[in-house]
C-alpha cells in the first residue's frame, strides 16, 4: 500500500475499515511521527482534511521541522462566506495565534473546485491545485419525469446556514401554491442535528409542510432506493467545496438546481444537467417554476446529469491528485 489513512475524528463508518489504510488516530495515541509505524514515519507527503482541527498544529510543525512537505484540502473552509459566518471575531484570533502558521506552511492548497479557489479569503491566498472530490457510478439510474408527481430531493447534513436550507424553506414558500398544483414535493434526508428542531420549525412557519418533510439520515440500500425514486436534486448552499452528495445525485441521472455558492454552477449551465440560480430566495424561487414549466426537458437533462458525473469518477480523480503529489 502506499498510504496511511488517520482519522482522527470520533465518527466510524464499517466500510472504511474495508481498506488496510484505514486506522484511528486511537491506535497511536497522538499523531506524531514517532508514533506511526514504518514507513509511514518519515512519509513523503501529508494530506491534511478540513482545517480547524487544533490536533494538527503540532504534527505540522513537526512537519515542517523536518521539511516533510503537506497539503491542506480546506473544503471550503477558506472561503470568503466561510470565513466570514457568525464564528468570524472567533476565527481571526484563531488564526493570528495558531492555524496561520499551519496555513503558511503548507506546500500545496488542493481545492475541489476552481470557484472554491477564486472565493477563497485573500489574505489565505497561496500556491494550489484542484482536484474535486469523486463518485462510483452506480448502475441503476432514476427514470425521471416519468411520475406525474414532481418529486424532489435534498441530502446533506442539517447546517441550515451553511447548506442554505433557510433560503429553500422560503423560496418554497412563495411558490407553494403553483408546487402544490404541480404534485411537488421535497424529501429533505439529513441525520439528527443541532438544527434539527429549528428546520422543522421553519417548515411550520413557512406552512410548506404539506410539500416539504424532513425525513432523516438515510445511506446504503435505502440511500439507493432514494436517489433512484426522484426526479430532481436541490442543493442550495451559500458555499461548497464540492459536495459529494450532488455529486450522487448527478450519477444516478437526477437533474439538480443549485445555488451558485455549491461552485457546481458553471459546470451545471455548461452541461445543460439542470437548472442554477444566484443563491437568493427570489432565484431559488424563480428556477423552481422554470423547472415545473419545463418539466418535460427532466428525461434529458437527466440523461446530461449523469455524462457530467461520469467526470468525476474515483478512479480519475485518484490519478489526478497522484500527479499532483508526485510533482512535490
Amino acid at each position: 500500500d502506499c498510504c496511511l489513512w488517520v482519522d482522527i475524528s470520533n465518527a466510524d463508518m464499517p466500510h472504511w475499515h474495508d481498506t488496510s489504510a484505514y486506522h484511528n488516530i486511537k491506535e497511536f495515541g497522538s499523531l506524531r511521527l514517532k508514533n506511526l509505524p514504518q514507513p509511514w514515519n518519515t512519509p513523503d507527503v501529508v494530506i491534511f482534511e478540513c482545517f480547524y482541527f487544533p490536533q494538527y498544529l503540532l504534527f505540522a510543525s513537526e512537519l515542517r521541522h523536518k521539511a516533510i512537505p503537506y497539503v491542506i484540502v480546506p473544503h471550503s473552509t477558506l472561503t470568503n462566506d466561510a470565513y466570514h459566518n457568525s464564528k468570524h471575531i472567533k476565527k481571526v484570533l484563531a488564526h493570528k495565534l495558531l492555524f496561520n502558521r499551519f496555513l503558511y506552511g503548507a506546500k500545496r492548497i488542493q481545492y475541489l473546485t476552481q470557484g472554491e479557489a477564486n472565493n477563497s479569503y485573500p489574505l489565505f491566498k497561496k500556491e494550489y491545485f484542484i482536484v474535486p472530490n469523486g463518485v462510483i457510478l452506480p448502475e441503476r439510474t432514476t427514470c425521471v419525469g416519468a411520475n406525474d408527481k414532481l418529486r424532489a430531493l435534498f441530502v446533506g447534513r442539517i447546517d441550515i446556514y451553511h447548506k442554505g436550507l433557510d433560503i429553500l424553506i422560503d423560496a418554497l414558500s412563495k411558490v407553494k401554491v403553483q408546487l402544490k398544483n404541480t404534485g411537488f414535493t421535497l424529501s429533505i434526508y439529513g441525520p439528527a442535528s443541532t438544527d434539527s428542531d429549528r428546520l422543522m420549525m421553519l417548515i411550520q412557519e413557512a406552512n410548506v409542510q404539506d410539500i416539504a418533510i424532513w425525513k432523516g439520515g438515510v445511506a446504503g440500500k435505502e440511500k439507493e432506493e432514494v436517489m433512484s425514486n426522484s426526479d430532481i436534486f436541490i442543493l442550495p448552499s451559500r458555499f461548497e467545496g464540492l459536495p459529494i452528495a450532488l455529486l450522487e445525485g448527478l450519477s444516478y441521472g437526477l437533474p439538480c438546481i443549485v445555488s451558485e455558492g455549491t461552485y457546481m454552477k458553471d459546470v451545471v449551465d455548461k452541461h445543460d444537467a439542470g437548472w442554477t440560480y444566484n443563491g437568493s430566495v427570489d432565484g431559488l424561487a424563480e428556477q423552481l417554476l422554470t423547472m415545473v414549466r419545463e418539466r418535460h426537458l427532466l428525461k434529458q437533462k437527466g440523461i446530461n446529469a449523469r455524462k457530467l458525473a461520469e467526470h468525476y469518477t474515483w478512479h480519475s480523480c485518484a490519478e489526478q491528485l497522484h500527479n499532483e503529489l508526485t510533482k512535490l
